[in-house]
């Protein structure tokens, strides 16, 4: 097997198909000669059959030759036996003694059977023996009549040569039809190979030539080519997350090293209290966004659907909406849920997209915010709505990107990190769940999320 792994796919192809097809022909060989012997050998057992019947008459009239004559076969030969086994008649040269009652003649029609049987001194070969007792239980005779089988195993050996010389050939032509055949098939997929190797990196991804055709090759370009598009599409999301991270890990660094250099140069009770301030408000924007990365980072589709539940969407918000009302009296939630809707999920990371979404909402409402879900036999829709700026179509794909921040969100002091949005889409989507911004008839935004339901 490790042999066979360091050939190439079309030698192992190849190499597969012309054994499975060594291995039918030699099989066939074996079957075809057993099959054509048995023939033969049924022909044999026919005429001697014929040949013994032609006996039974004299036999059972009293009236046997002293010497019967010969088949019509050079190799056929016949002995007729008294109950002591004594020779009443033969063939020429077999007067003397009984050879041919190898086995107990039946009395009621001819049995047949191969035995070794040396006649006159001559080596022992396979001869076909067909037996009969003919008579009275008082008076009774037994009729042996013999083939030799040399004619039928020169006749099976022909065969088998005939074939078994053949096969090789057979086997030959078709191992190299079909290695030009396979390397023919996957000449193209080399050449896939050698244009995807020829991509040193990500930066130089590009599309394979396009094959319109319907078969496995067609197939594997168009899956090669979404690949590579998915490849290039999240290199692009890494580097301009990379960007992004390096820019707000960069904001709140250099405002705390400039407060604290300031303090530095002027240590004064007062500059010192300012720096201290200032830089405990920086350490808090630097902790929240190093928790939100750990978060995108984290988030593990497999180990969220191992790790699900089910929960009542409804009472999640219920609980969350009543603890913001007591927080920020400011806002008016309207809340517009049935009594159970039930999701499969886990707890903690939906609280976290309800929060995310509600946090989102009162960063952007001008007076109220509502929360609508509903329910579908095999879905749950939550809509999340604020009075206050819309989102265009442009930017409603690209608020679920990390660190995307909308200009009207990038002036408001109270400004997020710009990865809420972006947790609670992966969040969702790993549920198996989507999520984005809709139409609503009324001015301000809507987001909407469905997760599967569960009965």
């Amino acid at each position: 097997m490790i042999f066979l792994r360091r050939l190439s796919l079309k030698t192992r192809i190849s190499l597969t198909a012309t054994s499975l097809l060594l291995l039918v022909l030699v099989v066939a060989v074996l079957v075809l000669t057993s099959l054509e012997r048995r023939s033969l050998i049924h022909e044999i057992d026919l005429s001697l059959s014929d040949r013994i019947s032609g006996l039974i008459e004299n036999a059972e009239a009293g009236d046997l030759p002293k010497e019967v004559p010969l088949t019509g076969r050079e190799t056929g030969v016949v002995q007729i036996l008294d109950r002591n086994n004594k020779v009443l008649a033969s063939t020429p040269t077999l007067e003397s003694v009984a050879v041919l009652n190898k086995f107990p003649a039946p009395p009621s029609k001819p049995e047949h059977r191969t035995v070794l049987l040396s006649l006159n001194g001559a080596t022992a070969r396979p001869w076909r023996i067909g037996a009969q007792r003919v008579g009275s239980d008082s008076a009774f005779v037994y009729l042996y009549a013999a083939t030799n089988l040399e004619s039928v195993d020169n006749t099976i050996d022909r065969l088998r040569t005939t074939l078994l010389v053949g096969i090789p050939l057979l086997v030959t032509a078709f191992g190299a039809i079909s290695w030009l055949t396979t390397r023919s098939s996957l000449a193209p997929v080399e050449r896939l190979s050698e244009t995807v190797d020829a991509m040193q990196n990500l930066e130089e991804l590009q599309q394979l030539p396009k094959n319109d055709g319907h078969d496995e090759l067609a197939r594997l370009v168009r899956t090669t080519n979404g690949l590579l598009r998915r490849a290039s599409e999240a290199r692009q999301r890494e580097r301009r997350f990379a960007a992004d991270a390096s820019h707000e890990l960069r904001t709140p660094i250099t405002t705390a090293r400039l407060n604290l250099e300031i303090a530095a140069s002027n240590p004064t009770r007062e500059n010192l209290l300012h720096a201290v301030q200032e830089t405990l408000i920086e350490v808090g924007r630097l902790e929240v966004l190093a928790r939100d990365l750990l978060e995108l980072t984290r988030l593990d589709p497999e180990r969220v659907m191992k790790t699900s539940a089910d929960l009542n969407l409804s009472q999640l918000f219920a609980q969350e909406v009543a603890t913001r009302q007591n927080r920020h009296p400011e806002f008016s939630y309207e809340l517009h849920v049935p009594d159970s809707a039930n999701v499969r999920a886990v707890s903690t990371l939906i609280t976290r997209v309800i929060r995310n979404l509600l946090d989102n909402a009162e960063r952007h409402t001008a007076t109220f915010v509502e929360i609508r879900v509903t329910t579908a036999p095999k879905w749950v829709t939550t809509r999340v709505h604020n009075d206050g700026d819309e989102i265009s179509l442009a930017d409603r794909v690209r608020v679920f990107e990390p660190f995307t921040r909308l200009d009207q969100a990038r002036n408001r002091n109270d400004g997020g990190s710009g990865l809420g949005l972006a947790i609670v889409a992966d969040i969702v989507h790993a549920h198996g769940g989507k999520i984005a911004v809709v139409d609503d008839s009324r001015n301000g935004a809507t987001f909407e999320f469905t997760l599967p339901r569960t009965v």
